[in-house]
């Protein structure tokens, strides 16, 4: 995959990523911001339902009042009569049950007198009731209370001929007085004062409570809104005692609040994500654009370098062609070897053969043919051809006023590429002379990692300005440059610790930047594969 088909899709994913995340976080809020609306209209529903259960209730509470005065007036006595009359003047009820302190039935008088049709029907269906013990509960209970200071009282239900039928009980601890009051009755004191129908006016909403018993049967209703058949209520809450199995429904049309917030916050989140995917866009339009640009200086730099070289080659060979006539001629002559200009042209061949193998390095580069960068190992003394480079760039540095130490301890012969090592320290000593000069001092040191002399490591340090931890990796790059202040006025192609990292890994080895020895100053260290000398070629 090219540089640049990364960069877009590294682009890319940097504009979707974050669209989608926001994205999906936004819709889940939306929709529990949705939830929570249509949370709080069914609740404000309810709340609507709950006054009316209090309504209901205050209507209880008022006919409870009645019951216990009615209860307390009866007459302490066994004699039904006055009991039968006493029940007849009570506008609630007519009928009703007296238990004495052991729960024993008083009235009607089963069995110990004369009793109504009506009295023994009503007996029947309370049976249950007071030959099971419930009033008998009721009357201990009233017993137990009466010690603390007062009666206790409650309702009780039960059904007979299709619909609800509910007893009133007062206990005093001598006595348990039930008084009968009807579903019908009761429900019949609800109505007069629960809602009623209004006449129905434009723009009302279309709404309907109904009021079920326990069977489920709609008992009252008021509202206009005709419920479908499988329309189910916006809320539902069972009413207080004595009608804790009846129930208030409340149906409505759909609010539109909770889509009205739903629309709005999709509104607001879409136009969020289109200002997101904008920002996002023109950032990555910016990196794209600078990351063109840097390709296109970049290639105009290789061009530049490429035609550099090229140049170079011709005047080169001149002078490469007419230094082996001087060494003809000196030959001819039979000048000694320790003649200066006999030294001087073996610098001269020297070094004209090391600018050769860098141009074509650089071609290498340039062409896009980096790995096919080659090594040609030799046996050499890895110790010389550190001495060689420094006697090299002895004078730059000299002039640089650098000055150079040197602990050197790999004088064992091996093979290795010495062209290709002359360049990699070539490359770290030039940079040393640019980058480090105002430190004023190198030192280079060789070493054997193992006795047996086959990993060499090179160093060569300085005291400098020094590298960042986090730039250590980038200086190997083509073309980079670290901050303008140590780059300004500086030349250089700025290919040449990418060409050495390259050629130390040909070697089998490495180059990098590791701490140093100080506080300030860059060390790189060179660590290659030497083989041993009377290994074959």
């Amino acid at each position: 995959m090219t540089p640049n088909r990364r960069l877009a899709l590294l682009l890319v994913a940097m504009v979707l990523l974050p669209l989608v995340a926001v994205g999906v976080i936004g819709w889940r809020l939306v929709g529990d911001q949705e939830a929570l609306a249509r949370h709080e209209v069914a609740r404000a529903f309810g709340e609507r339902l709950k006054s009316l259960d209090q309504a209901v209730q205050t209507i209880v509470r008022g006919l409870e009042r009645d019951l216990a005065r009615q209860a307390a007036g009866l007459p302490r006595t066994q004699d039904p009569q006055p009991l039968r009359e006493a029940l007849a003047r009570m506008p609630r009820t007519s009928l009703g049950l007296v238990l004495d302190g052991r729960g024993r039935l008083v009235f009607p008088p089963l069995g110990h007198g004369e009793v109504s049709q009506h009295e023994l029907a009503f007996l029947e269906r309370t049976r249950p009731i007071w030959e099971g013990g419930v009033l008998e509960a009721a009357a201990l209970l009233g017993e137990l209370d009466g010690k603390g200071g007062g009666p206790d009282r409650g309702w009780l239900g039960y059904f007979f001929g299709g619909g609800q039928h509910f007893l009133w009980w007062l206990a005093d601890g001598k006595r348990v007085v039930a008084l009968d009051v009807s579903g019908i009755d009761l429900m019949t004191e609800l109505v007069s004062q629960l809602p009623d129908t209004p006449l129905p006016v434009e723009g009302d909403v279309a709404e309907r409570t109904v009021l079920a018993d326990a069977t489920g049967r709609v008992v009252y209703q008021w509202g206009h809104r005709e419920p479908a058949r499988d329309e189910k209520p916006k809320a539902t809450i069972g009413l207080s005692e004595p009608l804790e199995s009846w129930t208030l429904k409340h149906y409505a049309a759909e609010s539109s609040l909770p889509g009205a917030i739903a629309g709005t916050l999709k509104t607001a989140l879409v136009g969020g994500l289109l200002a997101l995917a904008l920002a996002l866009g023109a950032g990555a339009w910016l990196i794209w654009r600078a990351r063109t640009r840097e390709s296109r200086l970049a290639a105009q730099r290789v061009s530049f370098v490429n035609q550099v070289s090229h140049e170079l080659k011709t005047p080169l060979t001149s002078i490469r062609m007419y230094a082996e006539l001087l060494e003809q001629a000196h030959a001819d002559a039979e000048l000694p070897a320790d003649d200066p200009a006999v030294r001087h042209l073996a610098v001269i061949t020297r070094e004209s053969d090391r600018l050769s193998r860098m141009i074509k390095n650089v071609l290498t580069f340039a062409r896009g043919q980096e790995d096919r960068l080659a090594i040609a190992r030799r046996a050499v003394v890895p110790d010389e051809v550190v001495e060689a480079t420094l006697a090299t760039h002895g004078p730059a540095l000299a002039q640089a006023k650098i000055a150079v130490e040197t602990e050197l301890a790999a004088r064992r012969t091996v093979r290795v590429d010495p062209d290709a090592l002359e360049q990699i320290l070539s490359n770290l000593l030039s940079n040393v002379e640019k980058y480090a000069r105002a430190g004023g001092w190198v030192k280079v040191s060789t070493r054997w990692l193992d006795e047996g002399g086959g990993r060499l490591v090179v160093r060569v340090v300085d005291r400098g300005p020094g590298i960042a931890r986090a730039q250590r990796e980038q200086v190997f790059e083509p073309f980079w440059r670290a901050s303008d202040k140590l780059s300004d006025g500086v030349t250089g192609t700025g290919i040449g610790l990418d060409i050495a990292r390259r050629l130390a890994r040909l070697h089998g080895g490495e180059l990098r930047v590791v701490d140093g020895e100080g506080p300030t100053g860059a060390t790189f260290e060179l660590a290659i594969q030497a083989e041993p000398a009377d290994k074959e070629a």
